[in-house]
């Protein structure tokens, strides 16, 4: 599993392929999941396989459609919209 880099400053991991400046789909911390909803989308601005993060890292859900980029919300994790 490789690392990525969001919006120049979350790491997480990715089990799939992905290029810089693709939006992203990424589960909200729990802290913010009441405000935020359960995912949200960022845009992966690294791909290197090395961070100076070494806490738990949270692994990416999917590469956003369009759908999702237009709504903000992932049909994965939102019922309402599959």
């Amino acid at each position: 599993m490789n690392k990525i880099i969001v919006n120049n400053k979350y790491t997480f991991l990715c089990d799939f392929k992905v290029k810089k400046r693709q939006n992203v789909v990424l589960p909200t911390p729990e802290f913010l999941k009441s405000v935020q909803g359960p995912t949200w989308i960022g845009k992966v601005t690294d791909t290197k396989s090395h961070s100076d993060y070494s806490g738990d890292l949270a692994t990416a859900i999917s590469i956003a459609t369009p759908l999702e980029m237009k709504t903000g919300l992932s049909p994965s994790s939102n019922p309402t919209l599959k």
